[in-house]
């Protein structure tokens, strides 16, 4: 099992128990990528504000699929330090991004 996949699984394990107020994951990281970890989530009836960075571009096709697996917001690379507050700010309040 490589690392990343070790350290997804550790989190899912973990959120039951400890729910924290907001998870932040790249749609393209190794093993168990972002939106992997965001259908296991709903799927588990977990609910975690989620925010899901986009590395390669902002394609519509690619917004409505982390929409529609429960993704709270999202955020496109690159962005600066004050879009990433921002954005755990919204999902945190509960105001979803549109």
């Amino acid at each position: 099992m490589g690392m990343g996949l070790s350290i997804a699984r550790s989190v899912l394990d973990a959120l039951p128990g400890w729910p924290p107020d907001c998870l932040v994951l790249d749609l393209q990281m190794p093993g168990l990528r972002g939106l992997d970890v965001q259908r296991l989530l709903t799927a588990g009836g977990i609910r975690v504000p989620t925010i899901i960075i986009i590395t390669a571009g902002d394609a519509p096709e690619t917004r409505e699929r982390c929409l529609s697996a429960g993704t709270t917001a999202y955020l496109c690379k690159p962005f600066d330090d004050c879009a990433l507050l921002a954005a755990i700010t919204r999902v945190v309040e509960g105001a979803a991004e549109p």
